[in-house]
């Protein structure tokens, strides 16, 4: 099994942070509490917001062995 390069990782990493970034901003414009710092979320929204980045991460890698970022790299 061959490893994947550096650049790879750091690319299918950055691919799955923008994808979890995508929903915090969706959350925190539509369910979000504005303040000082700008949105907070809590409650039901925020547990969701949870439950989709346990998804996106360690369920989607244990099921798939992959990460979104992952499947898209372009080598």
């Amino acid at each position: 099994m061959k490893l994947a390069k550096k650049r790879d990782r750091i690319l299918a990493f950055i691919i799955d942070f923008l994808i979890y970034a995508v929903f915090i901003f969706i959350f925190g414009y539509f369910f979000g509490e504005k303040n000082e710092n700008g949105y907070q979320i809590t409650g039901f929204p925020a547990f969701l917001l949870f439950l989709i980045g346990l998804g996106l991460w360690p369920i989607n890698e244990a099921f798939t062995g992959q990460t979104f970022g992952k499947k898209n790299s372009w080598t």
